[in-house]
């Protein structure tokens, strides 16, 4: 059993340890020093049994690591409490717990001591964990000599192979190549069906779906939501995922528990999916991510930096563009174009995947061969941006420019 009751961990910034005794004192007596209670989690609670998977979801700082250090015992909380029964494997770093210069047989010892077991036990699961690892010919070779594919599978196997009670993930779900993440995937399921508690943190959803059964959302170390079943956990994740795309466009978007439209599943949640089928929507979802994440940085880009809207305009009086058009998603556009109207620039087309868009009249697909009225194209898709690139000349002999040109 896992069960957290109020928890909260706070860090204190600007203490002696950022800037060391002395300086920290003098800067006490110029009274020019401040120590500010930093709350990366706060007041959370969850309980999970035998079996459960949970994973834990929140964009950057939401504290979900912090979360997972205190389960294991290495951050104790400054509120409330965690108590974890049975014996916990934390894969928070797969590259943690190793020697450099001590070869894989010698680090297997090292590592299961530090997991807790008995001497005899490791040395009775080194070769599997090699066969499993596949480095049964790398066993003799010092850990500084593999490379980083072969330390993560070597660790993962460690983890794995010793049969955890509680088992804690960070982001490290699979590793190594397409047929080791498969191989992977299976020693996985095999672990979670044999009993054990399982909390993962990830932001591929595509995972969560798959295998939660409960679900916590975290927010500047907040609770948003814990979801305690599978219909729960598949109904917050879809909330989620609507505030992920919320934020895309506005960094400043709140996490949301208003109810979802009624739309018909694709999918029976509990019905098994192929290898093959959970690669293709793992690359989606990561393309997903990827794609959310530009967005993302572009819109912090503009907050912390507002002399770049200035120089888009300048851009465009210095050419004396006033028809433009903008070959990008829905996404950036719900930005960018209004940025641009702004400007007094005319959008005379939108190129985009949909039909219709909410942000012009004149809309075409990705295969437009003429832009009569337009004296420049903006390419506001972010992700493909060279492939537009080499793409354009080949469609038309208007100019055109990238987000980092017209916002430099």
């Amino acid at each position: 059993m896992v069960e957290a009751k109020n928890v909260s961990i706070r860090y204190l910034a600007g203490d002696f340890a950022d800037v060391g005794l002395k300086e920290w004192t003098i800067q006490r007596i110029k009274r020019e020093r401040r120590i500010a209670p930093v709350w990366a989690v706060d007041d959370v609670s969850f309980k999970l049994e035998k079996g459960d998977f949970m994973g834990i979801i929140g964009v950057n700082g939401a504290g979900k690591s912090t979360l997972l250090k205190s389960v294991t015992g290495i951050l104790p909380p400054k509120k409330g409490s965690i108590v974890t029964e049975g014996n916990v494997v934390a894969l928070l770093e797969l590259g943690t717990g190793f020697d450099g210069d001590l070869n894989l047989h010698e680090n297997i010892l090292m590592r299961g001591a530090l997991l807790g077991y008995e001497k005899d036990f490791i040395e009775s699961k080194i070769q599997e964990i090699l066969e499993f690892a596949e480095l049964t010919d790398f066993q003799w070779y010092k850990y500084k000599q593999l490379s980083s594919g072969m330390r993560s599978r070597l660790a993962f196997s460690i983890c794995c192979m010793v049969r955890p009670d509680v088992l804690i993930l960070d982001e490290v779900l699979s590793v190594g190549d397409g047929s080791f993440r498969q191989k992977s995937s299976e020693k996985m399921l095999e672990i979670i069906n044999n009993g054990a508690i399982t909390l993962f943190v990830g932001h591929n959803t595509v995972t969560m779906k798959k295998l939660a059964n409960k679900l916590l959302w975290l927010d500047k170390g907040k609770q948003i939501a814990f979801a305690q079943n599978r219909e729960e956990t598949l109904e917050l994740l879809a909330k989620y995922d609507r505030f992920l795309k919320e934020r895309a466009v506005n960094p400043k978007a709140v996490p949301d528990l208003s109810p979802l439209p009624n739309l018909p599943l694709k999918r029976n949640p509990d019905q098994p999916i192929s290898y093959a089928e959970y690669e293709r929507m793992n690359r989606y979802a990561k393309a997903k991510e990827q794609r959310l994440r530009t967005y993302m940085d572009f819109l912090d880009m503009l907050v912390r930096e507002p002399q770049r809207i200035q120089n888009m305009r300048k851009y465009l009086k210095k050419r004396d563009i006033t028809h433009l058009a903008v070959y990008g998603d829905n996404a950036i556009l719900k930005t960018v174009v209004p940025l641009l109207k702004q400007a007094g620039v005319k959008l005379d087309y939108i190129v985009e995947n949909v039909k219709k868009s909410e942000h012009c009249d004149t809309v075409y697909q990705r295969s437009i061969t003429e832009f009569p009225d337009t004296q420049l194209i903006l390419i506001a898709d972010m992700m493909y941006t060279e492939k537009i690139q080499e793409k354009l000349p080949s469609l038309t002999e208007i100019p055109f420019c990238t987000m980092n040109e017209l916002f430099a």
